[in-house]
């Protein structure tokens, strides 16, 4: 009788007389689904999604060698992200953080020009300055070693033009005020003991001189105030009427405010321009206007930002600095907040549509000290002009170049010449104001300027200026490149009638600018200078 295999004695060494059974045989493998079935879930690895562009990660980017395998990108908290905003009005761009705007890399064209006031716009980095440098890392041949590359976000960039220091400045005060104190101390100490007839004059001498250095009266100091008490007193402040003909006597009245200004003829592309002709160089003007003006046409036109209107320094080249200039007609002009005239046209229009409005874009080639080539300006300067007719056309806005009899018609203007043939009136420099004809002009300069970190700023700075009670308001801004910044002068000139007094408008501008952010001091003593600021020549005249 054979032992069932199950009862077998399976000691090693020891087996029955029965042949040895076979060994078990292994169970055959489970099919695919089962091993996915019975296979324990692995844990979830999360991979973050690729940052969106103008997104900064802040890690670090390194070359890996050829074949190495690519790690998975471990995960990381939100990174800011960077917000790039459409150019809006008056050319304003942004490149900021979702909480706080930042310029463009040229300050965003719309303000004022100046005969004096000069601010100064820092040009903005990239938005990621390692994107470059990293994928130059990521070109490097394999085994050798890439500089490591960090992106980080730019250094914030101020979106407040700021005032740079005079030469010879510290902190607002000029070399000169604290050599006249110093000096002035050194007297008292020396003739302190010596007698009343020696010590009472210089000490008198000695009070004025500080007098003179530390008060200021209307935002200058009283040493500025009486240098330009001088000048005044100094210089022709009154014309004759030019006369008739009109070449001559836009000659006259251009050369009363820019002493030596003429208007001269230069041809671009076969179309005759106005060249304004004077001491510092010489410019020609671009009118933008609408390119369509087809009644159901709601698009907005946008002027180029002025540093984009700037050519590339050249070295050795001619300085090239760019003017923009608004002259706006606000309605109800100078009539009272009370007249039933301007009390309908607020409530139609809610108070914020001007009469009319018209922009001018002016080029200037700056002379050089040394004496050059007038081929070789005239050149540069119809090369800057093509290169803006080109933006303007760009950017859906055509490009009329002012002919020199439109350039002569309005420099009759300033005078109270029209084309009906209303002859123009003689000029006349007052303390307070310019008049030519029977109107008078008052000038500001931007002594502050505004935060205009986007366009809806730049774009109120100007509409709410032209908004004063006046019969026209002319805003300019001036700028050229120094280096790597870009600086600029602003100006703002009010016409008004014979006889109407101006402290009401100049209050009323003084106040706007002041609800803005900014600062604008009155040009008393200098109105001359505001006038020809205000004018089409290109700015940085002094």
């Amino acid at each position: 009788m054979t032992t069932p295999p199950a009862d077998r004695d399976r000691t090693p060494g020891r087996h029955s007389g029965a042949a040895a059974a076979p060994p078990p045989v292994a169970p055959p493998p489970p099919a695919p689904e089962q091993r996915a079935a019975q296979r324990p879930p692995a844990p979830v690895r999360r991979i973050a999604a690729p940052p969106a562009a103008g997104t900064l990660t802040g890690r670090v980017r390194t070359a890996r060698p050829a074949g190495a395998p690519v790690p998975a990108p471990a995960p990381s908290g939100p990174a800011p992200a960077l917000t790039l905003d459409p150019a809006s009005a008056y050319g304003a761009r942004s490149a900021a953080p979702a909480t706080a705007a930042r310029p463009e890399a040229e300050w965003s064209a719309t303000a004022l020009a100046a005969g004096s006031a000069v601010g100064t716009a820092t040009p903005a980095v990239e938005a990621e300055r390692g994107t470059t440098a990293a994928e130059e890392a990521r070109d490097q041949p394999a085994g050798e070693a890439a500089p490591e590359v960090r992106d980080r976000p730019p250094a914030p960039v101020p979106t407040r033009p700021r005032v740079p220091r005079r030469p010879w400045t510290l902190g607002g005060l000029h070399l000169v005020q604290v050599l006249v104190w110093e000096l002035a101390l050194v007297a008292v100490l020396a003739v302190h003991r010596e007698p009343l007839p020696v010590l009472v004059p210089v000490a008198t001498v000695a009070v004025l001189a500080l007098l003179l250095t530390t008060v200021r009266l209307s935002g200058r100091w009283a040493w500025q105030v009486l240098a330009a008490r001088l000048r005044f007193r100094g210089r022709r402040r009154r014309t004759d009427p030019p006369g008739t003909d009109p070449v001559a006597a836009a000659d006259a009245v251009l050369g009363a405010v820019t002493r030596g200004g003429w208007i001269d003829v230069v041809r671009v592309d076969g179309v005759d321009a106005a060249v304004f002709d004077h001491a510092g160089g010489a410019s020609v003007v671009v009118e933008a206007s609408p390119a369509t003006t087809h009644p159901f046409d709601d698009r907005v036109p946008v002027l180029p930002a002025l540093g984009s209107l700037l050519p590339a320094p050249e070295d050795g080249g001619p300085q090239v600095t760019v003017q923009l200039l608004v002259q706006t007609v606000p309605a109800p002009g100078v009539l009272g907040p009370e007249d039933p005239a301007a009390v309908s046209y607020r409530e139609l229009t809610g108070g914020s549509v001007p009469a009319r409005r018209r922009s001018w874009i002016a080029l200037q080639v700056q002379r050089p000290p040394v004496d050059t080539d007038e081929d070789d300006l005239r050149q540069a300067l119809v090369n800057a002009v093509r290169r803006v007719q080109r933006q303007v056309r760009r950017a859906g806005l055509r490009g009329h170049l002012l002919s020199p009899e439109d350039a002569r018609a309005g420099v009759l203007t300033l005078v109270g010449g029209a084309p009906d043939g209303t002859p123009p009136g003689g000029t006349r420099e007052t303390w307070r104001a310019w008049h030519g004809g029977d109107l008078q002009h008052v000038t500001l300069h931007v002594a502050r300027w505004p935060d205009l970190g986007d366009g809806d700023a730049a774009r109120a700075w100007v509409d709410r200026l032209g908004e004063v009670p006046a019969l026209t308001t002319t805003v300019s801004v001036a700028a050229r490149r120094t280096g790597d910044e870009l600086d600029l002068e602003g100006t703002v000139r009010l016409v008004l009638p014979p006889g109407d007094d101006a402290r009401a408008a100049v209050t009323a501008l003084v106040e706007q600018a002041r609800a803005l952010g900014g600062t604008v001091r009155r040009l008393d003593g200098e109105h001359a200078a505001g006038v020809a600021a205000t004018l089409p020549l290109g700015g940085f005249l002094r």
